[in-house]
């Protein structure tokens, strides 16, 4: 681990309060039928409920950076819809967006991942901590 990124991984900690910490990675790929590989559209409302009702907890959400804008141009969400859904993810003690430019302090900082199965899930085996698949 670089100095840079066990900065980053201490910085995050202030967040925590000695609470479990959950990485959640939802991927932009929102399409539901075969080719898709997101799973916000199923799980998104259940996950973040479940974050906004377990204080004792800490989630990192990290979705892919091309989410929102998916969510958005696909009709999910409207553009409204979508900045309040932001700024109520930003209010909450217990739960941060994570737009930095590297993963690598989430993954270290994350007891857990809530992840689509995209490569994350690959990537996170090496940490040796639970994986949660989301499944369709």
């Amino acid at each position: 681990m670089t100095t840079d990124i066990l900065i980053k991984v201490r910085n995050l900690g202030k967040f925590f309060n000695g609470r479990k910490t959950i990485l959640w990675t939802p991927h932009h790929l929102i399409d539901l039928n075969e080719t898709g590989t997101g799973t916000w559209q199923i799980w998104g409302d259940h996950i973040l409920q479940l974050a906004m009702e377990r204080k004792d907890l800490f989630f990192i959400i990290r979705p892919h950076p091309m989410m929102v804008g998916a969510l958005v141009n696909n009709g999910v969400y409207t553009q409204s819809q979508m900045d309040r859904l932001m700024e109520k993810i930003s209010k909450a003690e217990n739960i941060l967006w994570d737009s930095s430019s590297s993963y690598l302090p989430a993954f270290y900082a994350a007891d857990a991942i809530i992840t689509d199965g995209t490569t994350f899930s690959f990537e996170f085996l090496y940490t040796k901590k639970p994986i949660l698949l989301t499944p369709r």
